[in-house]
């Protein structure tokens, strides 16, 4: 009998309550609003995740085609005159197809690209449009030049990249893509390692480059390029305004200078620093300019500067056209005119072809020269342009 009052007590009759049955309901409502947190939070959690790792390999993807892009346009702009030739008429199609063949050496999220919208045709430098040959004729300020646009998408190079944990809030694959346009003009600055310490003047530039023709071009003489000669002692240039258009080199450095040229010019720190651009550097280029240089900044126009050119010419010669060509197409600087030794803007950035150096004793130190459009020079920048346009040092 106790224990079945024992029992009857133990159970509270029906429409009553307790504080420890209220107590469960509570804790039973608080387990399933932490299961509902839980479970917002682990999609929240996903959702960062998502962001963190899916992004950040788009970002990588990305910069895979960039590259690719400004490989393959770079390449095509490289090509645009035809091969073996230091002039001619511009080959679209020769550019097109090398840009098409640089792009396929490029990989992207894990495979070989294939495919790109790839055309040639003419940037305007002072509007920032680019107009294909087919819909204008090119102006004063159009530059020949090849736009290259790749990417992974739908039917392009493998389809859009694959996510991981964004599959989880729904996106499955992103398409990616990048655009780089290269143009065949002269820069308005020389990144380190583009330029050499020469100086060319207007007058004799205008003696051995023809701006008239399209493309710009040699001036020619029995049917090869007329020749410069540049620096003391040198052969005839023809008209007699240039004769005392002598100067060679230019110092690129911010060094300090006293009041007697003669002595600066010929100082041992100047000298090594001259002779140390014509030095090999660890990748096996010649090392060239130690800072950027760019249009209108003012350069010293070194006089005769007698044991410059004996420490540097032979260095020349070694890389010219008679030595093992490492130099022999460079981009120099272009100045009015180069009598005297004093500061002098640059005016533009040229190439030449160095055929040659000669340097004696009694005194004849210059270089022979020819105006060129063969300088592939990516170490450059400029053209107020957007960043995705490169550009090579091309006299224009």
């Amino acid at each position: 009998m106790k224990a079945v009052l024992s029992s009857c007590t133990s159970s509270p009759p029906p429409g009553t309550s307790t504080i420890s049955g209220r107590r469960r309901a509570k804790s039973h409502g608080q387990r399933g609003s932490i299961a509902v947190l839980s479970a917002l939070f682990i999609v929240a959690l996903l959702s960062f995740a998502a962001l963190a790792i899916d992004v950040g390999y788009l970002f990588v993807v990305r910069n895979q085609l960039q590259n690719a892009a400004d490989a393959a346009a770079l390449n095509g702009a490289n090509n645009l005159y035809r091969p073996g030739t230091t002039f001619k008429a511009y080959s679209w199609v020769n550019a097109e197809g090398s840009a098409l063949t640089a792009l396929q050496q490029n990989v992207a999220d894990g495979a070989n690209l294939n495919d790109a919208s790839i055309d040639s045709g003419y940037w305007n430098t002072k509007t920032y449009a680019y107009v294909t040959p087919a819909s204008a004729s090119p102006g004063p300020n159009d530059v020949p030049a090849v736009r290259v646009s790749v990417s992974k998408s739908s039917g392009h190079n493998n389809g859009p990249v694959k996510t991981y944990l964004a599959q989880f809030i729904g996106v499955s694959v992103v398409p990616v893509g990048a655009t780089a346009i290269a143009v065949a003009a002269a820069p308005d600055t020389i990144t380190p390692g583009g330029l050499l310490p020469i100086v060319v003047s207007q007058c004799r530039y205008d003696q051995a480059w023809d701006s008239t023709k399209t493309p710009p071009q040699p001036r020619l003489q029995n049917n090869a390029p007329v020749q410069l000669y540049i620096g003391s002692g040198t052969p005839s240039n023809g008209s007699p305004v240039c004769q005392k258009d002598n100067s060679l080199f230019s110092d690129l450095t911010n060094v300090n200078r006293d009041n007697n040229p003669d002595t600066y010019e010929n100082n041992a720190s100047t000298i090594k620093m001259m002779g140390d651009m014509f030095n090999k550097n660890s990748g096996g280029s010649l090392n060239g300019n130690p800072n950027p240089v760019s249009l209108a900044n003012p350069v010293w126009i070194l006089g005769q500067a007698d044991q410059i050119a004996q420490n540097v010419l032979p260095k020349i010669k070694a890389c010219s056209a008679a030595g093992n060509k490492s130099c022999e197409y460079s981009t120099v600087m272009l100045i009015d005119n180069t009598e005297g030794q004093k500061l002098k803007p640059i005016i533009s950035f040229v190439c030449v072809r160095i055929v040659d150096a000669t340097y004696s004793s009694s005194g004849n130190y210059y270089l022979t020269v020819e105006m060129s459009t063969r300088c592939q020079n990516d170490k450059s920048a400029g053209l107020a342009s957007p960043r995705s346009v490169y550009r090579i040092g091309l006299a224009m």
